[in-house]
């Protein structure tokens, strides 16, 4: 929620007159995203993940999850140069953007080159990421990404479809 809660301040700033005010608004929520990932792909496996795949299977669940996260930086620090652009502001916000924008591109293309070399596709991740019951999904998208450990009640066919689909030791998924 804090993050929902900056990105409305700072984008109350981006429809601001002031130019300067408004590119760096649109770094700053960028790079709240880019931290934001950071951050999140520094959590270790659990210790649940005692095998390499096992883990494997962790660092592909949070790179597929969380990669939106990336993206959304890419966007807001393509729209502060956009704006830079269309009003010819170069001030060092825009450079800042630049470079911002270059170093989350370079990222998510390793991550890209990193879960090509895992066991599983991403479309098997994906898949088992799919949260099936239209309130589930409501309230992952509203926790996530945060402190929160979601149990999400799978029927004993659908685990079993996930475990074969990975590989996974039972206890994992």
């Amino acid at each position: 929620q804090l993050l929902l809660d900056a990105q409305s301040a700072y984008a109350d700033a981006i429809r601001s007159v002031d130019l300067h005010w408004a590119a760096m608004s649109g770094y700053r929520v960028g790079e709240m995203y880019r931290e934001l990932h950071q951050h999140l792909m520094m959590i270790p496996p659990t210790d649940k993940a005692k095998t390499e795949s096992d883990k494997q299977l962790f660092y592909g669940i949070m790179h597929v999850r969380y990669r939106a996260l990336l993206d959304k930086g890419i966007e807001m620090m393509k729209r502060t140069l956009a704006l830079g652009e269309r009003t010819g502001v170069a001030s060092g916000w825009m450079k800042r953007a630049e470079a911002a924008k270059a170093e989350m591109d370079r990222a998510l293309e390793e991550e890209k080159a990193t879960l090509k070399k895992l066991p599983y596709t991403e479309e098997t991740l994906e898949k088992t990421l799919e949260i099936s019951h239209p309130i589930h999904r409501r309230l992952f998208c509203r926790l996530a990404p945060g402190p929160v450990r979601f149990v999400v009640e799978k029927s004993p066919a659908d685990v079993a479809r996930i475990v074969t689909q990975l590989g996974a030791l039972p206890g994992v998924v």
